[in-house]
């Protein structure tokens, strides 16, 4: 493989590309209305397949927390995880046919082997893909000074106001002028809002393969979480559970102990890109949009400010408020 190449560039879906490469945050007023409003109008129904960002943490020199069977690490539980969950998205539908609606997805690993990828980088892994959503996956060990497996369960992380009000400033500075730089920047605020409703359904689908009792919660702060920094997309990191809990460990180090995980993660995935795209049952219930005009692209300071004014009624009609 060659190092010059980014491994998720030789797995692009056929078709247009979601977003150009090397966009960052800065979107444009026109795929800012994209990437907010979803592309499924109504009577629309688009067969381009979605693509997600799955991120194995750690790998390389970097092993993560050491399992319960040596030489399996936390590097390893995380790179197996993760291409379990793209098998399970990129599988074909169950019913053959054109009457089937459900979405498609195209899966990039921010890392495909075991080697060390910067932390950058796996952002960049997403915003370069065109991903509609980034999941950084990980396994969890209690701090120094906490008995070694005597917590258990699993939690999940997003950015933090200050985080996302950083990102937000940054986008405007990076725009050509005041009308995109107050566009730009409520972009940046919103993706923070949708990446709460990607972690909570990670968390339910979470819930409901392992049970309320292994649940920790969604979090905005307790981790290093500057993987999730310019992703241009929502991204949330999940702790599936931890290594040094005996009976975690086991599970996590075999193939049939992470079927569930692996089975709530696509599930989850499912869920919101449904709800993204204004399509299913979950549209509603994790805050998807519910079909808003697409704006043509704003020539004024006026038509940004009616945009985000259109946008933020939305929200207010039913968008889900942090735990």
């Amino acid at each position: 493989m060659e190092l010059s190449r980014p491994a998720w560039l030789s797995r692009r879906p056929p078709g247009p590309a979601a977003r150009r490469p090397g966009a960052g945050l800065v979107l444009g007023l026109a795929g800012a209305a994209t990437f907010l409003f979803g592309r499924a109008q109504a009577g629309e129904v688009d067969r381009a397949p979605i693509t997600v960002a799955l991120d194995p943490g750690h790998g390389g020199t970097n092993l993560g927390a050491p399992g319960p069977v040596p030489g399996v690490y936390e590097k390893n539980v995380t790179l197996a995880l993760a291409q379990r969950v793209r098998a399970l998205l990129e599988a074909p539908p169950a019913r053959e046919g054109g009457d089937d609606e459900s979405p498609r997805f195209h899966v990039v690993l921010c890392r495909t082997d075991d080697r060390l990828v910067a932390i950058r980088a796996r952002a960049r892994c997403a915003e370069e893909s065109g991903a509609r959503l980034f999941l950084s996956l990980h396994a969890n060990a209690v701090p120094a000074g906490v008995a070694p497996g005597s917590q258990r369960g699993y939690e999940v992380f997003v950015l933090g106001p200050r985080e996302i009000e950083d990102d937000a400033a940054l986008a405007a500075l990076r725009a050509p002028d005041d009308a995109t730089a107050a566009w730009e920047s409520h972009v940046v605020r919103a993706t923070g809002e949708r990446a709460i409703a990607l972690a909570h359904a990670v968390d339910e689908a979470l819930a409901r393969e392992l049970g309320a009792g292994a649940r920790r919660g969604v979090k905005q702060a307790g981790a290093a979480l500057d993987v999730l920094r310019g992703a241009g997309a929502p991204a949330a990191l999940v702790e599936v559970g931890f290594l040094d809990n005996p009976e975690e460990g086991a599970r996590l180090a075999s193939a049939s102990g992470r079927e569930p995980i692996a089975r709530a993660l696509a599930a989850a995935i499912r869920t919101f890109a449904e709800a993204a795209s204004g399509t299913g049952p979950g549209a509603a219930r994790v805050g998807g949009p519910r079909t808003p005009r697409r704006p043509a692209a704003p020539s004024s300071r006026t038509h940004v400010q009616a945009g985000l004014q259109a946008h933020a009624e939305a929200n207010d009609a039913g968008h889900p408020n942090p735990r």
